[in-house]
């Protein structure tokens, strides 16, 4: 014990033993001393203080070859007893000496037993990167470049296993789980030393870089020094989350690590690239830039997207190597890293040019976000590859295939055979083409939407890629989805003018039809061809796109959807003979739209002429205009003028409805007629597909006169022309477009009187049946058989036949009520009907519309890479269309002529022009507002859920302005039953505009007394009349549904004129919704008159009293009224038999304890002595005897209230005697027990 109270003995007795060659002595002193350290701080600072550790520096090198412990151990185990017991200061002097831990990681950690791992890096965790008191810079001066690299040298351990695991694969082979669980301990401790800010070494730049700050210099002098990066999955993540965490590093780490970028046809180089892409995936968005809160100028704030958007060794030297490299391998990994790269940059655009970012709109300007995304543009620009050299890639790989092809041919069967073994390197290299030809369609797309300057730069024509897409019999087999699905969407991202989609060129590989055509055959042979519904649908925006960006079909775009609707439903193998047909008609079309546009415009004005010189006809021959009807038909004053006006008003807006009479069909209509007369005998499929299609375009006609005008012109010149034989479709067609024409102008130009029959004998779709019904007449839609037809093929309808059907059956229904007054009374009632119906059930099928989607085999076998480097969409067209679809069609029948002018029109008194009788004319106002009535009941909740109420606004207008007509007209006779505006108000105004509903409202409550109840006949109390139940009704649902702007929908007036409703008739409705006004809105109470209140003490009903209840505790007003009311003995002997007041005194008894120096004093003590003395006594009686649960807390509270109001001792003296007896018993004990504690204690 005197030697270690002697510190120079002590010191030198210690380096004596350091000094022996026997390790036992060595070790046994390591232990002793770390024996002494582990006492505690002060210990810990007596030891550090008398060892020299620059001596001690050799201990760590001297091993045992046999595993077992030795001095390494020991000493290891000495060094961190001072980590362990130590305190912040303890450890920092530790970390400071050079000696000591950076030796010990220095001198065979990578083959020291993994206990011993496991001790160093565990203690290193918990007590020097964890531990709050240790500084970042003591940190930092620590984990210095090879200490770090030390370390991560753990990622290849070699050492002894000494240590058991939980994992069931040690058993089996050892060195491999030992070196699992070794590695993943040093990885979650790098992890947490170089990519924490909080506990570990990484300084946060918020300049990334970009400000000239020396920045995270261990970390990118450790990561520089990492050379396995490229090869262990571990380096990989933790070289990745570093520069992740620490993006300042990143440009550095690029320009000083021993990795090359230039492409070269070696593995290492894709390995690489590969790390490089991954570093760059996991870089911070560009949205955390933003966050700092300070202005940056633009330079740098770009030059920060660039940091961690575009890697610096990216340049166009190492685009342009990588693409000139004749190896598919190359290729693909540079197109992959530019379709990375703008990806990228895309997404950043996307994110500078919204202008929904608050935090940018508050430090930058839209302007100054645009001219960033420009220079951001323009430096992308001078990086990459321009156009020429992308499209020459392409090319170079169309060739290489077309002579791999040509070469396969040459060798016939014979060769066949000789490579038959060698099979399966052709194909892998044949998958790496179709993706990197898939990757650089992809990357030309994004060159559009990131460069496009780059775009606009190239002359090629884009058009000459879909050559080795499709051929001339369509998609070619071989080309997998991916490229179909590229290839469309290139050519749907790129401008119009890159395309030469109408310019005639040589047919290649065609064996039926050598000649001339155009890119846009290949186009439509692919829509027609199409196995893919995905495709189709890309397809078809591709093919509506070419022809719209022509200027030809700006305004009749959406006829093209039906050309192409059936030339999808023809036969596979009668597909070619249309085809070609309707390309050469729309190349000629474009090439000369002016003469078509002109004939369109003709037809136009020629039908205009007519309709005005029939006008002027019917005019002069039509009766007087109608004057006051017979009372006996209780019509209104209708009074016909001139149609000058009457069309704005009622019609569409003026804009849409310019658009729709100057252009009623495209231009292709005329060339596609004038085509057809020139075609030889043989192309009778043409024909049937025109007759099918013409008469789709017939069926979307508001007005059908110019378009069958124009259908007669086409047929006569045909007819002129003499041919031998013509096809019967167009003889079907020319008879049913002829009803549309007028007598004076019809011609009968083919004779065959069964054609239309034959042709119709066995129609199957919807569209076809009520076609042929509707040319037989009004009699075959009444028929049973038809009925049960149509309801079979309406559950077999297609989404997209929903559209022209209905705008079919609105054509009908136009018509039907044009020629209204031609029919018999039944027959024009029911075939209005039964149209009107069939329109019903078919908008009901289409809200409701479920189809099961048709599994697609491409999507179900993907290609290989495509679901990993593509992005295809391939979502259900139904699925994405059918809100479209429905709001189109409801769209295209409430903005129809025909059902606007109609609706209420007689209530209005603004009747379209017609030749009609008073009589007819009223059956038909009714029917029509009726049916459209009914379709707008089951349309409304769709729309309003769409959003999409504007398509009815008009008729809800109509609705408010006939509500308002009838109010003023009316006079002071209350309507007896519920008049049509009154039907519709009801079904309807929870979609009115609630400043429209409000003023409507208050018209019906502020209307006369008399108006708002129905006169009583004798002993029977009066009901509220038909306005007073709208109100009601429009009130009662507009609070249960609406919170918002409750105080002000319901105004003094209103609740003024509610109270004089209730004085005035028996209405248990409305009594419900005054209460829940006033439970909703105590403060309503001192608006409701007085007399409300006696009303309701008169009535004595639940409902009642709670509104009694109510105004007593909210207005002083009636507590006085009711104080006066109860003075009367008659209503205080009226009020202490019934037990249903009980309530209602409780309340008043409550408030009546509230100061209130405007009510009269004198008055109160009046009645509550009234009240004592008819009441004490058997509220009393009530407590004793039998006392229900029910009125028990109401009768309790009561009494206590009224005691201590107005008793004293002696009133209340008997029930004081009486008690004790009562509470003798069980039952009265747990009653009364169970009730008010509070009231009790009063008692």
């Amino acid at each position: 014990m005197s030697t270690f109270c002697n510190p120079q003995q002590f010191r030198s007795n210690i380096l004596n033993v350091f000094f022996t060659a026997v390790n036992r002595f060595v070790r046994q002193c390591l232990n002793l001393l770390s024996a002494m350290v582990s006492q505690g701080v002060e210990a810990a600072r007596e030891v550090f203080s008398h060892v020299q550790f620059k001596t001690l520096s050799g201990l760590a090198k001297r091993k045992d070859k046999r595993g077992k412990p030795d001095v390494r151990l020991a000493f290891i185990q000495f060094v961190l007893s001072f980590l362990v017991s130590g305190d912040s200061a303890i450890i920092g002097q530790i970390l400071e000496v050079k000696e000591l831990l950076p030796h010990i990681l220095n001198t065979g950690l990578k083959e020291d037993r993994m206990s011993m791992v496991n001790l160093i890096l565990s203690t290193l965790k918990t007590r020097v990167v964890l531990n709050k008191a240790i500084s970042k810079t003591q940190k930092v001066r620590f984990f210095t470049p090879a200490v770090l690299t030390n370390i991560a040298s753990l990622y290849k351990w070699n050492g002894i296993v000494d240590a058991t695991t939980d994992d069931d694969t040690m058993v089996e082979d050892t060195g491999a789980a030992g070196l699992s669980v070794v590695r993943e301990l040093v990885h979650s401790f790098l992890f947490d030393l170089c990519c924490s800010r909080k506990h570990g070494i990484s300084f946060h730049d918020p300049s990334f870089g970009t400000a000239g700050r020396l920045g995270n210099l261990v970390l990118l002098q450790f990561l520089v020094g990492l050379k396995q990066a490229t090869e262990d999955e571990l380096v990989t993540e933790l070289v990745v989350n570093v520069l992740k965490a620490s993006p300042d590093i990143l440009s550095r780490f690029f320009k000083e690590t021993h990795y090359s970028y230039t492409p070269r046809i070696r593995s290492a180089w894709q390995e690489n690239v590969r790390l490089l892409k991954r570093i760059y995936e996991t870089q911070p968005e560009i949205s955390t830039i933003f966050q700092t809160g300070e202005m940056i100028p633009l330079p740098r704030l770009l030059s920060m997207i660039m940091v961690v958007s575009l890697p610096p060794v990216c340049n166009k030297a190492f685009f342009t190597q990588g693409l000139n490299l004749a190896n598919p391998t190359v290729q693909l990994t540079t197109v992959s890293m530019i379709n990375f790269i703008l990806k990228k940059a895309n997404k950043n655009m996307e994110y500078l040019s919204d202008k929904s970012a608050g935090h940018k709109s508050v430090l930058y300007t839209v302007e100054m976000m645009e001219e960033l995304v420009q220079q951001y543009r323009e430096t992308l620009g001078k990086i990459l590859p321009d156009m020429t050299l992308i499209i020459s890639t392409w090319q170079s790989l169309s060739k290489k295939e077309k002579a791999d092809c040509d070469a396969k041919k040459a060798k016939g069967e014979k060769g066949v055979e000789l490579t038959e073994n060698k099979n399966e390197l052709p194909v892998a290299e044949e998958a790496e083409v179709i993706v990197l030809k898939a990757f650089i369609l992809q990357v030309i797309c994004l060159y559009q939407k990131v460069v496009p300057h780059l775009v606009t730069q190239s002359k090629f024509d884009f058009s000459k890629l879909l050559k080795g897409i499709v051929s001339e019999k369509g998609m070619r087999e071989e080309i997998p989805p991916v490229l179909q699905y590229q290839i469309l969407q290139l050519a749907l991202d790129l401008p119009a003018n890159k395309f030469s989609w109408f310019h005639l060129q040589d047919v290649v590989n065609s064996e039926s039809s050598p000649g001339e055509t155009s890119v846009l055959y290949l186009l439509l042979r692919m829509f027609a061809s199409s196995s893919s519904s995905h495709l189709s649908s890309t397809t078809r925006k591709l093919v509506l796109k070419v022809l719209r960006d022509t200027g030809v079909f700006e305004y009749t775009f959406t006829e093209l959807d039906l050309w192409l609707d059936q030339l999808a439903r023809i036969k596979p193998d009668q597909q070619e003979t249309v085809i070609h047909f309707l390309e050469r008609v729309l190349v000629k079309l474009v090439c000369n739209s002016y003469n078509y546009t002109d004939r369109v415009a003709g037809f136009v004005q020629d039908a205009a002429n007519l309709q005005a010189n029939l006008s002027v006809q019917e005019g002069e021959a039509a009766s007087v205009p109608v004057s006051h009807i017979d009372d006996v038909l209780d019509m209104l004053d209708v009074i016909m003028e001139g149609s000058d006006g009457e069309m704005e008003e009622f019609g569409p807006s003026l804009s849409e409805d310019l658009i729709i009479q100057t252009f009623p069909f495209s231009a292709v209509v005329p060339a596609a007629l004038e085509a057809r007369n020139k075609l030889p005998a043989d192309r009778g499929v043409v024909c049937e597909y025109l007759s099918a299609v013409l008469s789709d375009v017939l069926h979307c006609q508001r007005d059908p006169l110019p378009l069958c005008l124009a259908l007669q012109q086409y047929d006569k010149e045909l007819v002129s022309s003499q041919l031998l034989a013509f096809h019967q479709s167009i003889a079907n067609l020319h008879q049913y477009y002829s009803r549309w024409l007028p007598q004076q102008c019809r011609e009968e130009l083919f004779k065959s009187s069964e054609s239309v029959s034959e042709e119709l004998s066995a129609p199957s779709s919807y569209s076809s049946l009520i076609k042929a019904a509707y040319i037989q007449g009004p009699g075959a839609m009444l028929e049973d058989t038809f009925r049960q037809n149509t309801e079979k093929a309406l559950a077999f309808m297609s989404l997209t036949e929903f559209p022209v059907l209905i705008k079919q059956m609105l054509l009908y229904i136009k018509s039907t009520v044009e020629d209204f007054g031609k029919f018999s009374k039944e027959h024009g009632d029911a075939f209005l009907r039964a149209l009107m119906g069939m329109l019903q059930d078919v908008v009901i099928r289409l809200q409701s519309f479920q189809e099961a989607t048709n599994t697609d085999p491409a999507a179900e076998e993907p290609q290989e890479g495509s679901d990993l480097f593509l992005e295809l969409n391939q979502s259900s067209p139904m699925e994405c269309n059918k809100e479209q679809i429905v709001v189109s069609a409801l769209g295209s029948i409430f903005k129809h002529p025909c059902l606007e002018q109609w609706f209420l029109a007689l209530e209005l008194a603004t009747l379209p022009p017609h030749p009609l009788k008073p009589v007819s004319l009223k059956r038909l106002c009714a029917q029509l507002t009726d049916h459209i009535l009914s379709l707008l009941k089951i349309s409304a909740p769709t729309l309003d859920e769409l959003n999409h109420l504007e398509l009815i606004s008009v008729y809800l207008s109509a609705i408010e302005r006939s509500a308002l007509k009838e109010l003023v007209e009316r006079g002071f006779h209350p309507a007896k039953t519920y008049s049509r505006s009154f039907q519709a108000l009801l079904f309807l105004h929870s979609y009115m505009d609630s400043s429209n509903l409000r003023e409507l409202v208050s018209r019906l409550l502020l209307l006369p007394r008399e108006r708002l109840i129905c006169p009583s006949s004798e002993g029977t109390q009066s009901e509220l009349s038909i306005y007073g139940h709208v109100a009601l009704q429009i009130l009662t649902k507009y609070y249960s549904t609406s919170s918002q702007n409750q105080n002000t929908f319901l105004t003094p007036a209103h609740l003024h004129g509610l109270g004089t409703l209730l004085l005035s008739c028996s209405s248990p409705e409305l009594e419900a919704f005054l209460l829940q006004i006033l439970s909703s809105k105590p403060g309503s109470a001192k608006l409701i008159h007085t007399d409300v209140l006696l009303h309701c003490l008169r009535r004595s009903l639940p409902d009642s009293l709670a509104i009694s209840c109510l105004l007593l505790q909210n207005c002083s007003f009636h507590r006085l009224c009711f104080e006066v009311w109860c003075e009367e003995p008659a209503n205080m002997e009226k009020v202490s038999e019934t037990k249903a007041f009980l309530p209602l005194i409780n309340t008043y008894l409550q408030v009546a304890q509230r100061e209130d120096p405007a009510r009269p004093k004198d008055v109160q003590k009046e009645v509550l002595e009234a009240m004592k003395k008819a009441l004490l006594s058997k509220f009393s009686q009530s407590i004793l005897g039998n006392l229900t649960e029910d009125s028990g807390i109401h009768l309790v509270e009561a009494a206590a209230s009224l005691i201590k109001l107005s008793a004293d001792l002696n009133d209340i003296w008997d029930f004081i005697s009486d008690l004790p007896d009562a509470l003798q018993k069980a039952e009265s004990f747990e009653r009364l027990f169970n009730l008010s504690c509070g009231s009790l204690q009063v008692l």
